[in-house]
């Protein structure tokens, strides 16, 4: 059977957003694969007075 890779990569504008992405990616894999998989890697850090991306 044949098998599908994406990969999006990018910085994140909106953190609010990606509970949007992620419920997205779900409702989508149910409908169009089988025996899917949701790999995510985020890398956040923030400290006190400032927010910083890492």
């Amino acid at each position: 059977m044949p098998q599908a890779t994406f990969n999006i990569i990018g910085n994140i504008e909106d953190f609010t957003r990606l509970d949007n992405l992620y419920k997205a990616l779900v409702r989508e894999s149910d409908k169009l694969l089988s025996s899917w998989e949701i790999k995510i890697d985020v890398a956040y850090s923030e400290k006190q007075g400032e927010k910083e991306t890492t």
